[in-house]
């Protein structure tokens, strides 16, 4: 009993950690709709996206190649018992065990992943039970792309890669802006004393490919940067992934070629910005913004992640690096009445050419979650898949 409750303990730290698993890694092909998920707690949310040639379609009904199976590790539990998996083994072509490992810890959590000889998944459902899966709805409309999630409403915009805004439905059911939107500034001096400036509204949107399912909805976006005289030339692809809780976005700072050698100074600001907040904490600074901070300047080096809190919610923002040539960069902060913009300030003068690619996790959460959300991006549960049947 004392181990059990230490899993759950354990998973409960794990509350926003998805667990994704290509299908060439198991070395699985089958029907997507023979596969179930399960685990001591019950048959769980899982969903199946399909790649063909590096992108995300509609897909084959084959879970094969890189396809990806993803459901979320809070809803693993402990090792189901081998006469339970005798029970039902004769309805499953196959069975593997998936079991999670906390880097520094020796519990583990199990689910698994059934192949069913025919698709009886509303009768696993009665044998073992059945987890719910989470709210995560969306509106795809015009101008907009709206994402709803229990008490948070978020707008993303569909013809630039930004955020409108997000809202909190309190208990009254009234809507509180608490976020009003993703900005991006680029800045160019070159040797002839001439000055680029670039911002987000200079990048103009497709949508290339949406996709929602019971664990996370898939956004791919092309993007067009305005290059002057009515032109405009396709940069890389940017997929977000929206989660229940956060959202992770693979960014790209394309750079077609040296800029030291033609340029003075090269910079971009990328930075979020927040509404009536009333805390900041970052690796090397905890700020309360109730009270004036004057005219001190807030200064961070590699700057890696930020913490925002407000009166009944909270919010962080973690920046992880793709490609292995690192960005130089610092914290980007500005604080000014009600409004907080905080960010990432980028140094691209020394960048060589090239596409070079961070990710960005946003979080929005109640107030003293940060440490889930720092032990999943910085300390990824450990996978391993064994087959048991």
């Amino acid at each position: 009993m004392i181990y059990v409750l230490m899993i759950f303990a354990m998973l409960g730290e794990r509350y926003f950690d998805p667990i994704i698993i290509k299908a060439n890694r198991i070395n699985l092909k089958a029907d997507v709709n023979k596969i179930i998920i399960f685990s001591s707690q019950g048959v769980i949310p899982f969903q199946i996206d399909e790649i063909k040639n590096e992108n995300y379609f509609e897909g084959d009904g084959k879970f094969d190649g890189e396809d990806e199976l993803v459901f979320y590790a809070r809803h693993c539990g402990e090792k189901i018992s081998t006469e339970k998996i005798s029970s039902i083994q004769d309805d499953f072509e196959e069975i593997l065990e998936v079991s999670l490992e906390e880097p520094d810890k020796e519990e583990k959590a199990f689910c698994y992943i059934g192949v069913m000889k025919e698709d009886k998944k509303t009768k696993f459902e009665r044998q073992l039970g059945k987890v719910n899966s989470p709210t995560l709805n969306f509106s795809n409309q015009k101008d907009d792309f709206i994402v709803e999630q229990k008490n948070k409403i978020t707008i993303f915009s569909n013809s630039s890669p930004s955020i409108k805004s997000i809202e909190i439905v309190d208990e009254l059911g009234d809507k509180i802006k608490v976020f009003s939107g993703l900005k991006a500034e680029i800045f160019i001096k070159l040797l002839n004393l001439i000055n680029i400036e670039k911002t987000e509204k200079d990048i103009s949107t497709k949508v290339a490919f949406v996709k929602g399912g019971p664990v996370r909805i898939i956004r791919v976006l092309q993007p067009y940067a305005d290059i002057g005289f009515g032109i405009k030339i396709p940069t890389s692809k940017v997929i977000s992934y929206i989660y229940e809780g956060f959202t992770y976005v693979e960014n790209a700072v394309p750079i077609p070629f040296n800029l030291k050698v033609i340029s003075r100074s090269a910079y971009a600001n990328i930075y979020l910005k927040f509404i009536d907040p009333k805390r900041f904490k970052s690796r090397e600074n905890d700020i309360d913004l109730r009270n004036s901070i004057g005219e001190k300047k807030l200064e961070e080096d590699w700057h890696m992640w930020g913490y925002i809190e407000g009166e009944t919610w909270a919010a962080s923002y973690f920046i992880k690096e793709i490609t292995k040539i690192p960005i130089e960069r610092s914290l980007y902060f500005r604080s000014e009445g009600n409004t907080l913009e905080v960010g990432v300030h980028l140094n691209l003068l020394n960048l060589p050419k090239g596409n070079h690619k961070f990710a960005l996790y946003g979080f929005f959460f109640p107030p003293g979650e940060l440490e889930k959300a720092k032990k999943f991006v910085e300390n990824p549960l450990k996978t391993k898949v064994i087959k048991i049947k």
